[in-house]
């Protein structure tokens, strides 16, 4: 684990270590939250290496041992924001922790809505059937952003615990449906187990950007919102790569801001 400056009760998270056939734009991911976070009192963690080997454990899983982390290093702490590696932090953009509060706070999911309704009944049906939880598109977040307060720590602890008692099915459900990794899990997790939401405005997770006919060498999307989540981008649109080292380089690099 790699801690970037003095560590403070306010934590922003990112899993950012190397993996097959993926690029090393996540340096660009997490010098942007790290610029953001110098500006509004936090501190950056980096999980740099496994805990448990990929083929184990995925890494859209692994961001969830942050508690694991903080305990072994006696840090306590009020809020932590996870941010997936393919995002880029605006320099200007709100304190997301107060804007959180004490809850849990997210942004809906606003991507296909096709895909949303088949996970959820997919993981209904081979997960969570017996729990007689009800989850709707309509309440349904994208985990790319994730703002935890202290006092979630059960539900967070609650998560790790079922990846790791149910790994096998979800790996295998994974690799046969191509219905999502960790995202519909927690967001049944979060209603079994009564965690409040707070939905977060798009602008602070603008997911599915070329549905939104935003993404482009202008870098429209820039001017109307705050985080940019680079998913879902169609052949011929360029790579999750190409976008987050661009639009760094755009907003601290040059671009509008020199």
């Amino acid at each position: 684990m790699e801690a970037i400056g003095s560590m403070s009760k306010d934590i922003v998270f990112l899993v950012c270590f190397e993996q097959p056939n993926r690029g090393k734009s996540y340096k660009y991911s997490v010098r942007s939250w790290q610029d953001w976070s110098k500006h509004n009192g936090a501190s950056v963690v980096i999980l740099d290496n496994p805990i448990v080997p990929i083929d184990k454990i995925r890494p859209n899983w692994q961001k969830y041992f942050i508690l694991d982390l903080l305990q072994k290093e006696s840090v306590e702490f009020d809020h932590i924001l996870i941010a997936d590696a393919d995002t880029v932090v605006h320099p200007d953009c709100p304190n997301l922790f107060d804007i959180a509060g004490d809850k849990y706070s997210a942004v809906l999911n606003y991507g296909s809505l096709a895909w949303v309704y088949h996970s959820i009944e997919l993981y209904n049906r081979m997960a969570f059937q017996e729990c007689g939880i009800q989850l709707h598109h309509y309440d349904y977040v994208n985990t790319g952003i994730q703002i935890f307060h202290y006092t979630h720590k059960d539900f967070i602890k609650g998560i790790l615990q079922f990846v790791q008692d149910n790994y096998d099915i979800l790996s295998g459900m994974q690799l046969k449906y191509k219905l999502g990794t960790e995202q519909t899990p927690v967001n049944y997790l979060r209603k079994l187990y009564g965690v409040e939401l707070n939905v977060l405005d798009y602008k602070f997770n603008m997911q599915d950007l070329c549905r939104k006919e935003i993404l482009g060498d202008d870098m429209l999307f820039t001017k109307l919102g705050w985080v940019y989540h680079f998913n879902a981008i169609p052949q011929g649109m360029g790579t999750a790569d190409y976008w987050v080292e661009k639009t760094y380089k755009y907003l601290y690099g040059g671009g509008q801001n020199s």
